[in-house]
């Protein structure tokens, strides 16, 4: 009876330690999981931010010709405008080569 109870907690003893590493073994799996999707979501936003700016870089692209006519003469600087009683006409951009 004494061998019976002793083989019962050594086997006790073996699937609680059993149950533990697998446990352990599962609780690193999801944090790393966890990790990979943190790191995809921010290179997600990342690539969503860059995305965002270039069009918008694209979009003042776009306008930069169209104030290249606002500019003061011999003026170079594209944020320095003419004043507004000084355009006269404004005239479309040239075909793109």
């Amino acid at each position: 009876m004494k061998q019976q109870r002793v083989k019962l907690m050594r086997r006790i003893k073996e699937e609680s330690e059993e149950f533990r590493r697998r446990k352990l073994e599962q609780d690193k799996e999801v944090m790393q999981l966890r990790a990979k999707d943190r790191k995809r979501a921010v290179s997600t936003q990342n690539h969503y931010t860059v995305n965002i700016f270039m069009s918008a870089v694209t979009v003042v692209d776009s306008l930069a010709h169209y104030n290249y006519l606002l500019l003061a003469p011999g003026c170079t600087n594209p944020f320095r405008y003419k004043p507004t009683p000084c355009v006269t006409t404004l005239q479309p951009p040239p075909p793109p080569r």
